[in-house]
């Protein structure tokens, strides 16, 4: 009677700790893919910003552009 008792405590551990385990690992891959795509907006946010920068502050091509345009 105590063998089956204690085999079924086991039972009930090892079930709690696989299911603790594997709750774990899902939160544990959706942050990675969180962080991963955070990245990639990073990414994209710093190139867009200087796409824009560029489009701002250069003087164009050609240089006298507004001279020409006004002539």
């Amino acid at each position: 009677m105590k063998g089956q008792i204690f085999s079924l405590d086991l039972i009930y551990a090892i079930i709690i700790l696989l299911l603790i385990v594997g709750t774990l690992s899902i939160v544990s891959l959706q942050y990675v893919q969180y962080e991963r795509e955070a990245s990639i907006n990073r990414d994209l946010e710093i190139k867009s910003q200087y796409a824009s920068n560029t489009l701002l502050y250069s003087p164009g091509v050609p240089s006298d552009w507004e001279e020409r345009i006004t002539g």
